[in-house]
């Protein structure tokens, strides 16, 4: 059943909350969108925040150091460039880490939107589509870039070119993403205003859809 079992309980939330699952391909510019939304007063769930929260946990810790030696740092904590290293090469690894984490990452998403008293709740999840997770949401919103422009960004930032390429494979091209979206942001050659301006525009939506 895998986090397939945490449906009915998103499902409840839905019905009392407006729950969009913003999602995108590595590079497209999601976690910006995410930012705006935040600075707008809408209530926003980072699961990469959880999983770096996640991951700083003892009894997680000790169960992947056990396993995977090579990503012990001092005072057994986990080496986070390592760890990916390991995940985006070993694909028993990635399984094994995935189906320790990702259900903590779940509940932890639960817990959030259970707390808060927004009407509005924008999650973002990379691997929305990829863990079958759009039918937890009342909406998807996939934000897009050209893929030479993501790359160009993701090299800005100090990744190489196969490190971009190992995640690249790991994720559904934007064509899926955007054919199984509600709403779709293009954010190829938006500006940071032009950017805020279109998240504005879906934000009131939300209000009004709340």
């Amino acid at each position: 059943m895998g986090l397939k079992k945490y449906l009915k309980y998103f499902k409840k939330l839905s019905e009392k909350k407006l729950l969009i699952g913003l999602t995108g391909t590595i590079g497209s510019g999601k976690t910006t969108v995410l930012n705006i939304f935040k600075r707008f007063g809408v209530f926003t769930i980072s699961s990469d925040e959880i999983v770096s929260e996640i991951l700083t946990r003892k009894k997680i810790c000790d169960k992947i150091i056990k396993r995977y030696q090579s990503v012990k740092k001092d005072h057994l904590e986990i080496d986070k460039v390592k760890l990916g290293a390991i995940l985006f090469k070993n694909v028993r690894a990635k399984r094994f880490i995935e189906n320790l984490i990702h259900p903590l990452v779940i509940e932890e998403i639960i817990k959030e939107i259970k707390k808060t008293k927004s009407g509005v709740v924008v999650v973002e999840v990379p691997l929305l589509f990829e863990k079958g997770l759009e039918s937890f949401f009342n909406l998807v919103v996939c934000v897009f870039a050209r893929k030479d422009i993501r790359r160009k960004r993701l090299l800005k930032k100090g990744m190489n070119l196969m490190e971009v390429f190992e995640r690249e494979k790991h994720q559904f091209n934007d064509e899926f993403k955007i054919r199984f979206s509600d709403i779709v942001i293009d954010n190829s050659f938006l500006s940071p205003s032009d950017l805020e301006k279109k998240v504005y525009e879906i934000f009131q939506t939300f209000k009004k859809l709340s």
